[in-house]
């Protein structure tokens, strides 16, 4: 179901559909539906539910000036099925489905445990970057000054957030590598227990920026 604006091809749910089933681990999910949002005439929302509890998602379309832009609105895997692939998969799809409509942008809240992580590993950038960037610096101060990390670690981070802003700072911090002199190691952990762990920000790839895609395409093949 969908209302006028979307245009919905079947090529499109087609693509969904790979999104959900293609994604993850075994097919004992529940139908997905499209469910229309009564409060935007614009707007359809792909839901679908695991029977095992273990995926819950719900994946929008809407229309913004004109343009379709999908929005990531939820995605939560149970440990039993976490770090396998499956997240990086469905990104995959839903990259592929975004290309397909076209829309303009894919956009997702990055929070959730290692969500806030994965979405800069995945190149994707913050909608609000000034905002996101002023939050960064207090939280590594923060990490300082409690001697969580000691000031090479800090000096590191702060360097990824220099003014000019680079677009893509988010990805420049997840990419930083471990070195010695850090408790846990300025790598995967650290950055998402400590750092980006309880940081949520709005993150977004852009359509129409053929070297940003190409960065997403390259880092949700790579290893």
């Amino acid at each position: 179901m969908a209302k006028a604006g979307l245009h919905l091809r079947p090529q499109l749910v087609d693509s969904f559909e790979n999104l959900v089933f293609e994604s993850l681990p075994s097919n004992s999910y529940a139908p997905f539906y499209w469910r229309c949002d009564n409060d935007d005439p614009v707007a359809a929302y792909l839901c679908f539910e695991s029977v095992d509890g273990q995926v819950h998602s719900a994946t929008g379309l809407r229309s913004d000036s004109g343009q379709i832009v999908i929005h990531a609105a939820y995605l939560a895997f149970g440990r039993g099925i976490q770090n396998a692939g499956h997240g990086r998969k469905m990104a995959r799809n839903m990259l592929a489905a975004a290309k397909l409509l076209p829309a303009s942008r894919v956009e997702a809240l990055a929070n959730l445990d290692i969500g806030s992580y994965a979405w800069a590993r995945m190149r994707a950038r913050p909608k609000w970057p000034d905002k996101v960037a002023l939050e960064l610096f207090r939280r590594i101060d923060a990490l300082q000054s409690r001697g969580i990390w000691p000031k090479a670690a800090a000096d590191m981070a702060r360097g990824c957030l220099q003014e000019p802003l680079s677009p893509d700072f988010m990805s420049e911090l997840a990419d930083l590598p471990a070195f010695s002199g850090v408790s846990d190691s300025l790598g995967k952990d650290l950055l998402t227990d400590r750092l980006l762990g309880p940081f949520a920000w709005e993150a977004y790839w852009d359509l129409k920026d053929s070297s940003h895609i190409h960065a997403v395409t390259e880092a949700l093949n790579g290893p």
